[in-house]
Formats: C-alpha cells, sequence, structure tokens
C-alpha cells in the first residue's frame, strides 16, 4: 500500500492494535480520520456530555463532566451506550442526578442494570422483527399436497414381533 492511502486514528482514546488504517476503512471527522468505532465512542461522549449540560445542570464543570465520562467510559470499561442510557433513564424517571460523579452510582445501580438489560432485549427482538418482515420465509411449493401415514405397529415392528 502506498504511505498516502493509510491514514492514522487520530482518537486519543485509541484502543485499536494499530492506530494506521486503510483511507477507504477510515471514517473522516472534521479534518481527522478515525477507525468506526472510535468515531462511535466520540461522538456517543459528545452526546454524554451535551445531554447533562442540556438536561441535567447547565452549570456543571465541564473539565469535571468529561474527566467523569472518560473515567466510566476507558478506565472501567463501560459502554458508551450504556451510560447514555443510565443518563437519560434516569433524567426520564426523576432519579437525581445532583453532581457528574453520580454517574458512577448510577452504572452500578441493580434497577439501571436491569431496564438495560429490557432495553437490549426490546432491541433484538425488535431486530428481529424486522428481519423477519425482510426475509419472509416462504415454504417452496413442490405442487403435490403433504400426507402422513402412521404405522400403527409400534415398537412391536422393530423387534419383530
Amino acid at each position: 500500500m502506498a504511505k498516502s492511502e493509510t491514514v492514522k486514528c487520530s482518537y486519543k482514546h485509541c484502543d485499536h492494535f494499530s492506530r494506521e488504517l486503510p483511507r477507504s476503512e477510515a471514517v473522516k471527522v472534521g479534518t481527522r480520520y478515525m477507525h468506526e468505532s472510535c468515531a462511535k465512542t466520540k461522538q456517543l461522549i459528545e452526546e454524554i456530555r451535551n445531554y447533562y449540560y442540556e438536561n441535567i445542570s447547565n452549570t456543571v464543570v465541564m473539565k469535571a463532566l468529561v474527566a467523569t465520562i472518560n473515567n466510566i467510559v476507558f478506565d472501567k470499561s463501560v459502554s458508551p451506550e450504556y451510560l447514555l442510557f443510565v443518563l437519560k433513564y434516569a433524567h426520564q424517571h426523576g432519579i437525581p442526578v445532583r453532581a457528574p460523579y453520580s454517574l458512577h452510582y448510577l452504572i452500578d445501580d441493580t434497577r439501571m442494570k436491569k431496564e438495560w438489560q429490557k432495553y437490549l432485549d426490546e432491541k433484538t427482538m425488535k431486530e428481529m422483527e424486522e428481519k423477519a418482515t425482510d426475509n419472509s420465509i416462504v415454504p417452496a411449493d413442490t405442487g403435490e399436497d403433504f400426507k402422513f401415514s402412521s404405522n400403527s405397529a409400534g415398537f412391536s415392528s422393530i423387534f419383530g414381533k
């Protein structure tokens, strides 16, 4: 591959084996190139930050919020989708989020974990239903009707009685 065909992932928290990737596989974010998963993580973290600022507290110290989010996502290896879900669930159900640090407690809450699992199950079922309607299984028409005949001999035919 020529040097111009590869780019380097510019995401600060890139955890891929190699930061270099083919330009055709890279996602362009602004003027920078990233792995698709890195771009998705970056976008989700921005969404979490914006949701917190717009719906929880607009007086939050942004540096503390970003540090808390990064700690949860990168140090504790919590999915950013889960963190966003927890934040939205807490806001919609009146669960108080008094400071960014309370996100640590919310992600460990049993109720949140159960709701997340229920959400994932519903999402999976919805995807399966969509696939079933898209690829509807139609039995092959052989032109013959199915006929079944039972042998009333039962096990006695096996033993030769």
